[in-house]
């Protein structure tokens, strides 16, 4: 069965305290939305945060941090997997400091590297979220090649949007994780016409349906790599975010999901 699930960081300033979470929560519910791609509030247990996503028929999706205080202290993450009930523990980002060349991606394929064994061994998945710089061409190859190449047992969960605008066509690119993705992050690429300049056409994000991405060749090639969670994550709402967030959940459930 499909997941349909948001991204926190979409619904960011909707969440600052336990009552305006459980308030957000009740209203993707209303949407239509069953899971939540979001680490452990700041001031909430990993038992207290299952408990407000139970209370409002929610369900938790992974535990996140940094992968240098993952390995500096393993068994806070562990336990709050298993406290919560996951089994995918996530990091975000390459540090800007390993970023800049080819030599860094190489480093920190080593350190994930180590991190995911470390989860392998306690029953636990280890995933990374790409965005687009990861991408960084090294001569016909990239950064995100240099992570997928050195690594064992690292997922990836990538982003439509920043495959996108990365130069790379998402359904092939999600075609190539098959068995290392199981979760990918919906938001379509769309251009602001509101610009004077010949040519100048930046990148919007915008509602699942609401841009330029082919989606239903997108959920094809998700289907074939056997994903079945899928989170929108919506980084800047030009309109409420709420009113957003249902719009691309109408147009995921047209697409079949």
């Amino acid at each position: 069965m499909n997941r349909l699930g948001v991204q926190g960081y979409t619904i960011r300033d909707y969440m600052k305290d336990k009552k305006q979470f459980g308030e957000t929560l009740k209203k993707l519910r209303e949407i239509g939305y069953t899971c939540l791609d979001h680490g452990i509030p700041q001031g909430m247990t990993a038992g207290e945060f299952k408990e407000l996503l139970s209370a409002n028929d929610f369900e938790p999706l992974k535990v996140d941090t940094d992968v240098y205080t993952l390995l500096e202290n393993p068994k806070k993450f562990i336990c709050d997997a298993h406290e919560l009930g996951v089994d995918l523990v996530m990091v975000y980002s390459i540090p800007k400091t390993l970023r800049g060349g080819e030599e860094g991606y190489h480093q920190f394929a080593e350190i994930l590297n180590r991190a995911g064994e470390m989860l392998r061994k306690e029953g636990l998945r280890f995933g990374y979220h790409a965005h687009s710089f990861e991408f960084c061409s090294f001569g016909g190859y990239n950064g995100v090649d240099i992570l997928l190449n050195e690594t064992d047992h690292l997922e990836l969960v990538p982003d439509t949007h920043w495959i996108a605008a990365a130069g790379l066509n998402p359904p092939d690119f999600i075609r190539r994780l098959n068995g290392r993705c199981h979760m990918v992050h919906f938001k379509d690429y769309g251009i602001d016409a509101g610009t004077d300049i010949l040519e100048n056409v930046p990148r919007i994000y915008a509602e699942v349906g609401q841009g330029n991405l082919n989606w239903p060749e997108i959920v094809r090639a998700c289907k074939e790599v056997g994903v079945r969670t899928f989170c929108v994550e919506q980084d800047i709402c030009k309109i409420d975010p709420f009113t957003s967030l249902t719009t691309s959940f109408h147009a995921m459930k047209r697409l079949g999901l």
